[in-house]
């Protein structure tokens, strides 16, 4: 549903001397456990919001003609139940972004 994002790096990373990123390997530079758990939690936070990305852009896409209309022509040539579909398409984005989002919390370590 998503797809999948491909990503090339044409060169290594160094961050601050703890992490290397060459091409698909990831290589922590610690030994510590805290800090090995910050950069999984960070990562898995991107991955996180990229879904989210995606999902809230298709439903940008798929309702964009709506607004687009009215503004060029002042009406829109469709049919109401589409446009209430699109719209409770979009307020089910949003609920659901909300309900299944911890993007900003708190990692809680045991």
């Amino acid at each position: 549903y998503f797809g999948c994002e491909q990503v090339d790096y044409d060169q290594d990373f160094d961050v601050e001397g703890n992490v290397s990123i060459s091409g698909d390997n990831i290589t922590l530079l610690t030994k510590s456990v805290d800090e090995a758990l910050a950069y999984s939690y960070a990562f898995a936070q991107s991955v996180k919001l990229s879904v989210f990305e995606r999902v809230v852009d298709g439903a940008i896409d798929r309702a964009k003609p709506i607004p687009e209309a009215l503004a060029h022509h002042g009406e829109w040539d469709m049919d109401e139940n589409i446009v209430k579909r699109q719209m409770g398409e979009i307020f089910v984005t949003k609920c659901s972004m909300t309900l299944q989002s911890d993007i900003i919390d708190t990692p809680e370590i045991i």
